[in-house]
């Protein structure tokens, strides 16, 4: 056994074998739902649907072929692309799959047919990785051309400016809403950008031991990057602050340790008005009422 990927329901699993084959498997009762699925290259890499009932398989070259995990059997005409593809990644239904291609584009194909559905995206260099947002409208790429785009997948039209990065994209994620991207780079590091703006939202996670790939908790509110030594590193995203001014005024005074005097002349706080600060912004998260009453 290679591999172990459980399905969204977590009542099913699609198992990978060393024999090189992938099956579709029951949980817990541990039960064979069908036949395997064999491929031909040892080093072939996969992509599933969220519920494992359709697998894509790719090769080295620039062909892939979609399966019917129920039934062990071949879905439609082989998916090509004029050299390697690169990536994969399902639509949340599995209805539609994309594909990234060292031929610098990403394409859309038909699940069932496959078939492609519009014309090819490109880059400005080989596409290393693709994702799609849980709306099923947006596309996410990365490249060697040193940067990340966002796309609509009906028109195809980028949106918003391209994330630019100091080396070649490899992996990228959104977040469950949308709102937030993860990209990680061949210099080992990792940026978390604001989807709307296409900014980044704070400043490039690095470490001695490089970052090699990451994802969003189901909430999206942590970042989990796995390293290449092994270990997992997390990551607290930071939260916009409610539009109140006392919990905004009690944040910024703790984190400054600065305030403005009735002048609006800018004083340090002395330690005890700080400690008072820290205290009172416990205080407001503990209780958010205290936060709306009085001024």
């Amino acid at each position: 056994m290679e591999e172990v990927r459980v399905c969204a329901d977590g009542k099913s699993a699609l198992v990978r074998c060393k024999n090189q084959t992938v099956q579709l498997w029951e949980l817990p009762a541990g039960k064979a739902l069908a036949s395997p699925v064999r491929f031909d290259a040892p080093d072939a890499e996969l992509a599933s649907s969220r519920d494992g009932l359709t697998v894509l398989i790719r090769g080295p070259g620039g062909t892939a072929q979609l399966w019917d995990m129920l039934t062990a059997k071949a879905k439609g005409d082989p998916i090509r692309h004029n050299v390697k593809i690169m990536d994969a990644a399902f639509s949340g239904d599995g209805r539609t799959v994309l594909t990234a291609g060292y031929d610098q584009e990403v394409r859309l194909w038909d699940t069932e047919t496959g078939r492609p559905i519009g014309e090819p995206i490109r880059h400005d260099g080989i596409v290393n990785t693709v994702t799609l947002g849980a709306d099923g409208r947006t596309i996410l790429s990365g490249s060697s051309d040193q940067t990340a785009r966002l796309w609509d997948i009906k028109s195809g039209m980028s949106l918003g400016q391209p994330l630019q990065h100091a080396s070649e994209v490899l992996k990228v994620v959104l977040s469950p809403n949308g709102r937030l991207a993860l990209t990680v780079c061949s210099d080992g590091s990792a940026r978390l950008w604001d989807v709307p703006s296409c900014k980044p939202m704070t400043r490039p996670m690095q470490h001695e031991i490089g970052v090699e790939s990451g994802t969003f908790n189901a909430d999206g509110t942590i970042v989990l990057l796995r390293c290449a030594d092994g270990t997992t590193r997390l990551y607290d995203i930071p939260q916009p602050l409610p539009d109140n001014p006392k919990l905004v005024r009690a944040w910024t005074r703790t984190q400054s340790g600065f305030q403005l005097d009735e002048k609006n002349v800018l004083r340090q706080l002395s330690q005890a008005e700080w400690l008072e600060s820290q205290a009172e912004l416990a205080a407001l998260h503990e209780h958010p009422s205290l936060a709306t009453s009085g001024n």
